[in-house]
């Protein structure tokens, strides 16, 4: 389970994990509080400080050009690892 610590908290990272789970359909994760406002009714679920979204391939690219924090591309399997998906 992801859990977090009192230092995540204070940091307050702008983070934006991607990842492709099949050609033309992606996962991405944005840290709460800096997913952009007009991408909010494209929230399918927040959990742990965390907003999920599900996008084709189109979709994707507008959040990336919306989205001015750190930008992780990552594998199934590494968000998997790292107890994230």
């Amino acid at each position: 389970m992801n859990q977090l610590s009192f230092d995540d908290l204070l940091d307050d990272k702008k983070e934006l994990i991607l990842c492709q789970l099949s050609p033309g359909f992606h996962w991405l994760r944005i840290t709460s509080g800096h997913t952009p406002s007009e991408l909010m009714s494209r929230v399918h679920f927040s959990l742990h400080g965390f907003d999920y979204l599900y996008e084709n391939t189109q979709g994707k690219n507008e959040i990336l050009n919306l989205f001015d924090g750190l930008v992780k591309i990552m594998t199934w399997e590494e968000v998997n690892e790292r107890g994230e998906g």
